[in-house]
């Protein structure tokens, strides 16, 4: 560069926070053209304003969850630190970008007050990296901070996955669904397998379920059952056709003699029975006659529930929050998960505050009034209110229960809640966030007296809705044991069609047969 040229910032894709860059003036003993000054000038310094003005940290790891999952949650800054592999860094060098200019056009410096110079150029760019380490990596990522932005952004995460599934779309995908299922058990020496099929709309379903049995010291036996519902227009109550095959291997005579009569036929289950069944076994009965459950009712409830424990479960106001930090434990590795490890309890008085707000809330969707009608619905908000209050009057707040938050998205990973003061059997229940387009949830349990395990996973894609799901459970004690199913749930475009079987016997008919008509 020549002496006369102003030197011209270079362009950071990333500006990070500066450091003001001091450009050391020549040394005079290696240099014959800078002749030595008798009376030197000190350089001016002119401060230039930074082109982009630093971010607050802590306001930006409090900052609202991105929307989830259709865009992945990007991970909340970990650091403000200046990049130490960035040319801004080089002290003196002409390929930084600075915050201050040095005026070339100035004597060069004695070399006493040039290292005194540059000393405090490195004094204070030691002095700025600390800085940047307490505000941008230390404050938001303190135990408590994590603590408040894990439990917020929990919920952020929660409501918007809720207003996402009422779109359209998903609530179209949901309508016409194929499910696919399978099990299998060892134990006692014998297997039992099964597998389930099923294909639903919002008016007819077809399903079928196959078992194999075959015991250790018994003979083979094969039971299978098909079902099939059509829901008339403006009916209450679907009717459901089924037909049991293999009744006979399993000696149900015994029990209910002449059952056997009835293997491979049709029975009906009309819409009207069911109807005056449920009239009878209890006073919550549909109260119009468009009493179906759509998938927008279902959302409608989810989203009720959802915005109430936004208010007090997920949330850091000390005048509502049902969760009580109790302290924070270690950083851990979970399930591959770098997490904040905490120990919580419940505010007792705020959940119930919270069982009242979330019956109130519940109560004003049109599900909630399909079920329970006008006369009925104060009484039956007050017993549900009571009710739930009355569980957590029943909670001891001194058996508390452990949290882990995500270190990298900072969302609530899973929680984890004993059985009473049993250390030994608990119950886990948390999700997996991967940055995708998929909700990943886990529910697992642990009996080390017991020798129990069972662990549970279940994905479900938010652009397609489409599910699936592991169950595993296993026993190691004195009658050892393992059960694995698994299931699949897939959108369909083909609407379900039933060809109501004709002869089918009347459910009241058969019951009457077998001397149950009392049912």
């Amino acid at each position: 560069m020549d002496a006369n040229e102003q030197p011209t910032p270079a362009t950071d894709v990333n500006p990070q926070p500066q450091v003001p860059t001091v450009s050391a003036p020549t040394d005079p003993a290696t240099s014959a053209a800078a002749p030595m000054q008798t009376d030197p000038v000190r350089p001016t310094v002119t401060p230039v304003e930074p082109a982009n003005a630093p971010v607050d940290p802590l306001a930006t790891a409090a900052a609202e969850a991105p929307a989830l999952p259709i865009k992945p949650l990007d991970p909340l800054p970990q650091s403000s630190l200046p990049n130490l592999n960035s040319p801004s860094m080089v002290v003196g060098g002409e390929a930084g970008v600075s915050t201050y200019q040095v005026a070339t056009d100035t004597p060069k410096q004695p070399l006493g007050k040039k290292k005194m110079l540059l000393g405090g150029g490195v004094v204070l760019a030691v002095a700025l990296l600390a800085a940047g380490g307490v505000f941008g990596l230390y404050l938001p990522n303190k135990p408590e901070n994590v603590w408040n932005t894990g439990v917020t952004r929990t919920g952020t995460a929660i409501n918007k996955l809720v207003t996402d599934a009422q779109s359209a779309q998903k609530l179209t995908a949901l309508t016409t669904s194929e499910i696919t299922g399978d099990v299998a058990v060892k134990a006692g020496g014998g297997t039992y397998n099964g597998t389930f099929t099923a294909k639903l709309d919002s008016t007819n379903s077809d399903s079928a379920l196959d078992v194999s049995i075959n015991p250790k010291d018994a003979a083979a036996m094969k039971v299978g059952a098909k079902v099939l519902t059509t829901l008339d227009k403006g009916a209450q109550y679907p009717n459901v056709f089924f037909q049991l095959t293999g009744i006979k291997s399993l000696g149900l005579d015994g029990f209910f003699p002449g059952v056997s009569n009835y293997e491979g036929k049709w029975i009906v289950v009309s819409s009207d029975y069911i109807k005056t069944k449920a009239s009878g076994a209890t006073a919550t009965v549909p109260t119009t006659t468009d009493s179906t459950i759509t998938a927008k009712d279902i959302t409608e409830v989810t989203e009720a529930v959802s915005k109430t424990s936004n208010d007090y479960l997920f949330t850091t106001d000390q005048s509502k929050a049902v969760l009580v930090n109790k302290g924070f434990i270690n950083k851990e590795t979970v399930e591959g998960v770098k997490a904040y490890h905490y120990r919580a309890t419940i505010n007792k008085a705020h959940a119930k505050d919270y069982c009242k707000a979330l019956v109130a809330n519940v109560a004003t969707t049109s599900t909630f009034k399909k079920f329970v009608n006008d006369k009925d619905r104060s009484s039956r908000t007050q017993s549900m209110t009571l009710s739930c209050q009355d569980s957590v009057e029943h909670i001891n707040t001194a058996n508390t229960f452990d949290v882990w938050i995500d270190s990298h998205y900072k969302l609530i990973h899973k929680v984890r809640v004993f059985d009473g003061s049993n250390k030994k059997t608990y119950t886990d229940i948390g999700q997996t966030y991967k940055g995708d387009d998929n909700l990943n949830l886990f529910a697992n349990y642990h009996d080390e007296n017991a020798k129990v395990d069972v662990t549970s996973t279940f994905t479900t894609n938010m652009k397609n809705v489409d599910s699936k799901g592991e169950v595993h459970a296993k026993g190691t004690g004195s009658s050892p044991y393992t059960a694995d199913a698994h299931f699949t749930v897939k959108g369909s475009s083909t609407a379900v069609k039933v060809a109501k079987p004709t002869g089918a016997l009347k459910i009241e008919d058969v019951l009457k047969a077998l001397g149950l008509n009392n049912l």
